[in-house]
């Protein structure tokens, strides 16, 4: 269900910062003093090395029939050694959301990424989420002022890549053309070997079949063990795509499947991984969300129309020129629906919606160009929102509706009111929350697919070991948002007191105690900066990528 609001604290808006100081970082660190900077201390034992290896979309109620039978062998054994735990997935549980909370430990009010898609200032279209949508610093940039090496691959929303103490090689959102790696040459060198950065269709038209997944996890497979068969590394962190990308066609926990295939697959190159970095290295394999099948849906924005918060425009004339990636066909998709409004009455319209999640916003006067709703009045309005999902029924009379939260309290930072939806709410694990335009598809507010839809659920797995965590029979629940605080502390970094997030103690071994300061105290902590340090960060790109980054950069305010 819906957590209650859980008062963790947000911090002031972070910016990137240039590299310039990533070579003094080593002999500032052994100048200051070793309370504020316990991993320094003389005394202190080595750092065990950390991977964390990600397996998109996995869920333990697909693993758990493969391991009942022995099929994932390497998987059962890294569990027996450590622990396992169902890892809760941001809300709405979305890949973009949940990466980015988990290599940040901040919510999406803090990062300012909630969905894939962004709001255009002063209005109602959208824009497609890049790296520099994130404004809280990832684990990576944070390693790199202290002159820690590092190796990154596949995290989905880091395209255009940073440079960092290390290779950083970008995931999800990354064209086939760009230049999708850190340092550059390496994209040559990656392109070269038939590698693709993106297995999805969000920025090029080639649809996944089963031959070019097999074929990109067996490169992927060969490029991550050449990585981490070196030596100059503390910190790796690798995301396969793969089994998200094939849930979302033929999810199922049979067996005796594709997915299922593919997840032998994955075991098999966990068990080559854990042979290449030995015991010695601390392993978290995290998932960003599960999945589950829905056998029916809820159209949200066919109910805001019904309920009159979103009432229909007399004359609906659909917006044109669909494209054929996903990057230009959603907000194209988002704009048809909105088209469908009469927005100078509207209400309120339906935000993001995912697995049993749905999101409404308010049409706020002052924040929407059309807005209807007074700031004073919004407390009232989303108070009345909620009291008629709280008794909305399906055809059969039964209530659906299981939690209802404030985006802000959910998710408190300077970027929640421009990109939170101002109401959340959860459905039973039955229905699916949809926001549909309304046509011959979806006439309805309620829907019976002829076989259950695949999409997302919250609970994705946690499964660690290494020296530095405690082997615990009982599967734990934690967060997603945890990961960061909970790796910096591993590697001897102090956790910033403005990270959301909780390192996950009672997953470790006894130990130092966990150093939290605040992000101003830090002399190596990523400042707020100026449009030439964001620039430092990217520098070595293509032209295109660097005028993608200054446009970027206008649009988000940097360099007002």
């Amino acid at each position: 269900h819906l957590p209650s609001p859980s008062g963790r604290r947000s911090s002031s808006q972070r910016r990137f910062r240039g590299n310039r100081r990533a070579l003094l970082a080593p002999l500032i660190a052994a100048l200051l003093a070793p309370a504020v900077f316990w991993g320094c201390r003389p005394d202190s034992p080595p750092v065990n090395r950390l991977l964390i290896l990600g397996w998109d979309g996995a869920t333990f109620e697909a693993l758990d029939p493969l391991m009942a039978r022995g099929d994932l062998p390497n998987l059962a054994r890294l569990i027996e050694r450590g622990s396992s735990a169902n890892l809760e997935s941001t809300i709405i549980p979305i890949s973009s959301a949940a990466w980015v909370a988990a290599t940040t430990g901040k919510g999406p009010g803090e990062t300012g990424v909630y969905g894939f898609f962004e709001p255009k200032e002063d209005s109602y279209e959208v824009n497609v989420i890049s790296s520099l949508s994130n404004r809280a610093a990832p684990i990576w940039r944070i390693l790199a002022d202290r002159g820690i090496g590092a190796h990154v691959m596949g995290v989905p929303v880091t395209y255009p890549p940073e440079t960092i103490q290390g290779t950083l090689v970008a995931g999800m959102l990354s064209p086939l053309d760009g230049i999708y790696a850190s340092p550059p040459e390496l994209t040559d060198e990656l392109r070269g070997r038939g590698f693709e950065p993106d297995l999805g269709i969000w920025k090029q038209a080639q649809g996944p079949t089963r031959e070019r997944l097999d074929k990109q996890v067996g490169i992927k497979r060969e490029i991550v063990l050449e990585r981490l068969a070196q030596s100059d590394w503390e910190f790796a962190m690798v995301v396969f795509k793969s089994q998200d990308v094939v849930s979302h066609g033929v999810f199922t926990t049979n067996t005796d499947s594709f997915v299922a295939d593919l997840t032998r697959r994955l075991d098999s190159i966990l068990g080559d991984i854990l042979e290449t970095v030995g015991d010695d290295t601390n392993v978290i394999l995290m998932s960003d969300h599960g999945f589950r099948t829905y056998p029916r849906a809820f159209n949200l924005h066919k109910w805001m129309m019904d309920e009159g918060l979103a009432p229909p425009a007399q004359e609906f004339v659909a917006p044109t020129g669909q494209g054929m990636n996903l990057a230009e066909k959603r907000p194209v998709e988002h704009a048809r629906r909105l088209a469908q409004l009469d927005l100078e009455r509207a209400t309120a319209f339906a935000a993001a919606c995912e697995g049993n999640f749905g999101g409404i916003r308010l049409n706020i006067a002052g924040r929407e160009p059309k807005g209807t709703v007074a700031r004073e009045d919004a407390d009232r309005v989303l108070s009345e929102i909620t009291r008629r999902l709280e008794t909305a029924s399906t055809p059969n009379g039964e209530s659906f509706v299981t939690g209802v939260i404030r985006g802000h309290e959910l998710y408190p930072g300077p970027e929640s009111d421009r990109v939170v939806p101002d109401l959340l709410f959860e459905t039973r694990e039955d229905i699916q929350v949809v926001s549909r335009e309304v046509n011959n598809e979806w006439p309805t507010t309620f829907t019976t697919y002829p076989r259950p839809f695949p999409d997302h659920a919250r609970d994705g797995i946690f499964v660690a070991a290494g020296p530095g965590f405690a082997p615990r029979s009982n599967r734990d629940r934690f967060s997603v948002i945890d990961i960061a605080p909970t790796a910096l502390h591993l590697l001897r970094v102090p956790v910033p007191l403005e990270m959301s997030g909780a390192v996950l103690e009672k997953a470790l071994v006894p130990g130092p105690a966990v150093e939290r300061i605040h992000e101003r105290d830090d002399p190596l902590w990523p400042r707020p900066n100026d449009p030439e340090d964001i620039k430092r960060r990217y520098q070595s790109l293509d032209e295109g990528s660097a005028a993608e980054i200054e446009a970027r950069l206008n649009s988000l305010g940097y360099t007002n």
